[in-house]
C-alpha cells in the first residue's frame, strides 16, 4: 500500500456517530512480496454523542496497526493481529463519558 492510499472507517459509538471518509494508512509488505505478511497502520478519529441522559460526547483519535499474512489467491490476506494506540489516556476517555455535552 502506498503512502497515498486511503482507508475508509466508520464508528459505532452511537446512532449519531460520524464517519471519517478518508483516513491515511501506511503499509509494510514485510519483504519482497509473495507469500509473506506485513502490516498496515491506519490513523482514525471516532466522535459521537452517546444516548445517555446527560448526553456525553466522545472524541478519540488513535492509530491501529493490523498484522496480516498472505493466504493465497483464494483467501487473500488474513488479519492475524492488531494493536491500537489512543491519542488520549484511558482516564481522559472515561472523563468524557461522565462530563455532560456543552451545547
Amino acid at each position: 500500500m502506498d503512502d497515498d492510499d486511503d482507508v475508509t472507517t466508520t464508528t459505532s459509538a452511537s446512532p449519531r456517530a460520524t464517519k471519517s471518509p478518508r483516513v491515511p494508512a501506511r503499509g509494510n509488505d514485510g519483504g519482497s512480496g509473495g507469500g509473506g505478511g506485513g502490516s498496515v497502520r491506519a490513523s482514525w478519529r471516532m466522535t459521537g454523542d452517546l444516548n445517555l441522559p446527560w448526553r456525553p460526547r466522545i472524541d478519540l483519535t488513535g492509530q491501529t496497526t493490523f498484522g496480516f499474512i498472505d493466504a493465497g489467491v483464494e483467501r487473500g490476506c488474513l488479519i492475524v493481529g492488531y494493536r491500537e494506540e489512543w491519542g488520549i489516556s484511558a482516564l481522559d476517555a472515561v472523563a468524557q463519558l461522565v462530563a455532560p455535552f456543552k451545547w
